[in-house]
């Protein structure tokens, strides 16, 4: 700055004339207008510039000897165009300081005009006053202004859909044909989200996808559906949704959209589409034969194809006497074809018939016609129309009926078979509030008439509270993961319903969401009957079994134990021979622990009042590398024996498996009793369990299977910390 302050000094000293005082006083004044930031000049009380700063020369496109020779109103003046003269320049001087600046137009130096702001401020010197003009460029910022003005206004004209939001999705902005299109008075949408603009059966679309796309990549565009709020009516629209960047930044500060009503486009290309459909049927259909016939003379005029659809020879000019294609009609048809005809001419309608004809070749076919009535041009009328052959539909059509009859003995055979095995299905539509619909055999079993209402929550009253939350788990997890469940559970008394179930459930996914759950419920009273009488009779075995490893092989390697002992000590002197007793001793001693184990382990009978001990045995039998901790609870003594039974093998299962595949440090087993429910758990510290949907081996099977038989549901899940976790859940039936 000090530089190009002395530049324009020294071009000052060399064009202005006065005494040395004149010349310091110039040199302070270009020295203050240096430091201004704006552009700023110095003029006289007669108007004359007496000296202008860089930034003045600039904008006036001037140089310091040119600008300081000129008067201030050739190249100010006010918006109207009236010259800035010395009065002027007082005048603004004057102004209060709280006064707007005041905008002029400024003429450069090559003949461009701005808009400028100036403010004024007078300096009273010894011998004249000065005042100091402060020029800021404006144009730019009015340019723009104009144009935004000019913008919205044409936005606001516009007949499509146009709006603004900030980042958050908050709309700010609406033109009125947005307003109009949505139904909106006034300003009470502003603050609302932009999703609530979007009908319900779009807006989780809208949200999770559209919104998430435009998030992604600035940019959005679809095709959906708008409401109006008032009336109701829908629009088609295809909406584009744009972000809005800080020119300065590039960063987002909101978003911008266009959104333009195709309703009557889409109207339009539907029926279009229909058109064409209707006019590629007619193409598929192929080989039509066309005719028209003048019913004064009786004469025909046939394309070749009719004369092949009638089984005449074509004539050389192509016209024929209707009567013989009349003949051509089997007897049957003839009247009926003929009847249509009459009817036609006196109604004035439209002529469609199906019959069929002789063809002496192929024998009888069906063809099919239609025509109407045309003017002559004489005043008469004639019909013209089309016949085409639908031999092979109604061949079809035969065809299909005997398909349906094979359909209705096939479903009747399997509904007959589903009584038989007891075996009721059911689909459950989850996108509709009446979806559930049953078969005639799972009312048999449940014991409801077909006439009663069905509903997701009659349903489950079927159960006690505890089975029913068994059962709302089961679906809750089928529906989430979407493999089958099955579990078996027993229903509340009633007559003539089942006493147990087994429920087989089967999610049907689309895009990631459960749509649908069918499935399969099978009366299986008898057999749980019988269960209970294998179960009783197995228990029996399993007492044989162990009394007799206890009392016969128990007592035998007891024997062999004590009189390997007793050789011991009459062998004590011989070192090897005694070496060789010691060993047998200690493989004798392994066969009698494994005999306990065995009798312990699989033989012993389990019941509900043994069940932590048995639990404790179990984790006591573990290879010493591995810690088993046990956190038992009292199982309720109204426990069915069954269910602790079954408990016990899952948990043997589950820890011989973790034992054997799991490389695990530690496993826990953990019993907890609630009030409505009985649970189970077996969690190791291992590689963890295989991945979501492998099909399990025979040990992950045999436990599901025996979780089932007791109405309780098994999962195996994988722990934050890592490892398996084998958990079975059984209802309490107290």
């Amino acid at each position: 700055m000090e530089a190009r302050a002395r530049a324009c000094a020294s071009a000052d000293v060399r064009t202005t004339t006065g005494s040395g005082d004149e010349l310091k006083r110039q040199r302070w004044l270009l020295t203050v207008l240096e430091a201004s930031p704006t552009a700023s000049i110095a003029v006289d009380a007669g108007g004359r510039i007496l000296i202008a700063n860089a930034r003045a020369q600039t904008l006036l496109v001037q140089t310091a000897a040119t600008v300081s020779m000129i008067d201030v109103s050739d190249i100010l003046s006010t918006v109207v165009g009236q010259p800035l003269d010395a009065r002027g320049v007082a005048a603004l001087a004057s102004a209060p300081p709280s006064a707007p600046p005041v905008v002029h137009h400024l003429r450069t130096g090559v003949g461009r005009v701005l808009r400028v702001e100036i403010s004024a401020a007078a300096f009273e010197g010894v011998e004249a006053t000065i005042y100091v003009l402060g020029l800021i460029d404006v144009t730019r910022r009015d340019e723009s202004e104009h144009q935004r003005e000019m913008l919205l206004q044409m936005l606001e004209q516009s007949t499509d859909f146009a709006g603004l939001a900030d980042l958050d999705g908050r709309l700010r902005w609406l033109n009125a044909a947005a307003q109009r299109m949505l139904g909106i008075d006034g300003n009470d949408y502003r603050g609302r989200h932009v999703s609530e603009l979007v009908p319900p059966s779009y807006r989780e679309w809208y949200v999770n996808t559209f919104m998430s796309k435009l998030a992604a990549d600035g940019f959005a565009e679809a095709e959906m559906t708008l409401e109006n709020r008032q009336t109701g009516e829908q629009h088609e629209v295809h909406r584009a949704v744009f972000a809005i960047r800080d020119p300065a930044s590039g960063h987002r500060i909101g978003f911008g959209t266009f959104t333009r009503d195709i309703s009557a486009q889409k109207k339009a290309l539907r029926a279009l589409e229909a058109e064409r459909l209707r006019l590629q049927l007619a193409l598929d259909a192929g080989g039509m034969g066309s005719w028209e016939w003048d019913p004064i003379t009786n004469r025909a005029r046939w394309n070749a194809r009719e004369f092949e659809l009638a089984g005449l020879a074509p004539t050389p000019d192509g016209t024929v006497g209707a009567q013989a294609f009349f003949e051509r009609i089997v007897p049957q048809d003839r009247a009926a074809v003929e009847a249509a005809i009459a009817d036609a001419f006196t109604r004035g309608e439209e002529f469609t018939h199906e019959f069929r004809i002789d063809d002496p070749a192929r024998g009888p076919r069906w063809v099919a016609g239609q025509a109407r009535l045309v003017p002559d041009g004489n005043g008469g009328v004639r019909m013209i129309g089309l016949n085409w052959d639908v031999t092979e539909s109604h061949r079809r059509v035969d065809d299909l009926q005997r398909a349906n009859e094979l359909v209705r003995t096939s479903v009747e055979l399997l509904n007959r078979a589903e009584r038989a095995a007891r075996v009721g299905a059911f689909i459950d539509r989850l996108d509709s509030p009446e979806g559930l619909v049953w078969s005639d055999t799972l009312f048999d079993i449940v014991g409801l008439t077909r006439e009663q209402r069905l509903s997701r929550d009659r349903v489950f009253e079927m159960y006690s509270p505890a089975i029913a939350a068994v059962v709302r788990r089961a679906l809750h997890g089928a529906r989430e993961s979407g493999a089958p469940v099955e579990i078996e559970v027993p229903l509340l008394p009633k007559p003539g319903r089942a006493e147990w179930v087994h429920l087989y459930l089967v999610p049907h996914m689309e895009a990631g969401r459960c749509v649908q759950v069918s499935g399969a419920v099978q009366d299986i009273s008898a057999r749980k009957r019988l269960e209970l009488e294998v179960v009783g009779a197995a228990n029996v075995e399993r007492e044989r079994i162990g009394a007799d490893l206890h009392d016969d092989l128990g007592q035998i390697l007891t024997g062999l134990s004590l009189q390997l002992h007793a050789h011991a000590r009459a062998t004590r002197d011989d070192a090897e021979l005694s070496a060789t007793v010691e060993q047998l001793e200690r493989t004798l001693q392994r066969a009698r622990d494994a005999c306990r184990r065995l009798a312990r382990a699989y033989v012993a009978p389990v019941s509900v009042q043994g069940f932590e001990e048995m639990l404790l045995q179990l984790a006591a039998d573990v290879p010493d590398a591995i810690r088993c901790l046990v956190h038992p609870q009292p199982l309720p003594a109204n426990l069915p024996v069954c269910v602790a039974q079954e408990l016990y093998r899952i948990a043997q299962e589950a820890v011989s498996n973790a034992i054997r595949h799991s490389k695990c440090s530690t496993i826990s087993i953990d019993v907890d009793v609630a009030p409505d429910r009985v649970e189970l758990c077996i969690t190791d510290d291992g590689i963890g369990a295989p991945p979501a949907g492998r099909v399990g081996g025979v040990g992950l099977t045999t436990m599901r299977s025996r979780a089932a038989r007791i109405g309780g549901l098994l999962s195996m899940e994988r722990p934050e910390q890592g490892g398996t976790r084998v958990r079975v859940t059984v209802a309490r039936l107290d």
